[in-house]
């Protein structure tokens, strides 16, 4: 479920989108969207800039031909 981002920019992350096109999951069994999520996380603990920006995820955001989904919230915007 989402959750409110007050003053911040978010970034939700469909964290079970697949991994390609022809499959679901890596070889150690990881989707792309969980492989998404971390390297985000990496990202923005590395990165004071990124303090403004919300990071969340789901388990779908609806759009699985295209893999993998985000979704961006600012205050304001839906």
């Amino acid at each position: 479920m989402l959750k409110s981002v007050d003053n911040k920019t978010a970034i939700i992350v469909c964290n079970t989108c697949r991994h390609s096109k022809d499959a679901r999951e890596d070889d150690q069994g990881r989707r792309g969207g969980s492989k998404l999520v971390e390297a985000l996380r990496k990202t923005k603990g590395d990165d004071k800039a990124y303090d403004a920006v919300d990071l969340q995820e789901m388990p779908c955001l609806f759009a699985c031909s295209d893999f993998c989904t985000v979704h961006l919230r600012s205050p304001g915007k839906v």
